[in-house]
């Protein structure tokens, strides 16, 4: 009996005689583009007074002295002295570091980096517009590789674990906050440079609409734009598919009539930015314009 269900183990067990060319000759295989689709996403917390769950999000991440990016605005600003109240309560002990210029240039990431490894932190968060949140990723990049930044420039240079990045917007338009994408400023050759990879998406992006209510109006409409190009590159691009069409039409359905209202109408009022802050992934609740709202719409999500 023994022997019997040896024989049978070997037998099952045996190669199978599988050429490449018997894989590769399908006639029946489908044509056109591959069906493999890759979407990648943070976790989303979005609302009005939601910088209030920041000391939980963080402490979710493992935080224990949380390094905080920002730029010397969102200070004066006073989301900075909210956040690091909120970050005290949850009994962290949060690091600031305030020395992010538009579109952050190599040597400030280095600097940061510096400051990052001497401080003893941990998680990294951003607090700001787009220049704030790439250079928190370019700080996480460091304190997981090491190294020089600009060594890093292209797709999936990022071969080691980074710290956890919790992203915090204070506009509208970057993306930055939900992307796979960190853009520092090359200061030798004075070009922007893009390093891209599934490892800098953010851990957890936290929006709250008011912080777009201290933007100034030319920052809201610029942004507006900026949003409202995004939406078009991502609907036109050769990478598209049907999840991110349907996010592109909805964010530029939005940008096209809410931005211009809420840029010169409701710059103080919070609930008039929550509108212009759901042009990003994982917000889908329909927006449109009075008057084309249909009067029935069945259970649908855009």
């Amino acid at each position: 009996m023994r022997t019997a269900i040896a024989d049978r183990g070997r037998a099952g067990c045996a190669p199978i005689d599988m050429r490449p060319a018997d894989v590769a000759d399908r006639s029946d295989a489908p044509s056109g583009p591959p069906l493999v689709l890759k979407f990648d996403a943070p976790e989303m917390v979005f609302g009005l007074d939601s910088l209030a769950e920041a000391g939980f999000s963080a402490a979710r991440l493992g935080a224990r002295r949380p390094f905080v990016v920002t730029d010397p605005g969102i200070i004066e600003a006073g989301w900075v002295a909210e956040l690091v109240g909120r970050l005290y309560s949850a009994d962290l002990e949060p690091i600031v570091w305030h020395g992010v210029t538009p579109n952050p240039k190599d040597y400030e990431i280095a600097r940061a980096y510096e400051h990052y490894l001497c401080s003893g932190a941990d998680v990294i968060i951003g607090l700001g517009g787009g220049s704030c949140l790439d250079a928190a990723k370019g700080i996480a990049i460091l304190a997981g590789n090491e190294g020089a930044i600009l060594d890093y420039l292209g797709v999936d240079q990022i071969t080691r674990p980074i710290p956890p990045l919790l992203m915090i917007p204070s506009t509208a338009g970057t993306g930055s906050d939900v992307s796979q994408f960190c853009v520092v400023t090359d200061t030798a050759n004075a070009v922007k440079a893009t390093i891209m990879g599934r490892a800098v998406v953010p851990d957890i992006s936290l929006t709250d609409p008011r912080l777009l209510t201290t933007m100034p109006h030319e920052v809201a409409a610029a942004t507006g734009v900026d949003a409202l190009t995004h939406a078009i590159e991502s609907y036109v691009s050769l990478g598209n598919n049907p999840l991110t069409d349907g996010h592109a039409l909805s964010a530029a359905r939005r940008a096209s009539w809410r931005h211009g209202v809420t840029a010169a109408d409701g710059a103080g009022e919070p609930r008039g930015r929550t509108g212009v802050l759901q042009r990003r992934p994982g917000c889908h609740a329909r927006d449109e314009p009075p008057g084309r709202r249909p009067a029935r719409r069945a259970a649908r999500r855009s």
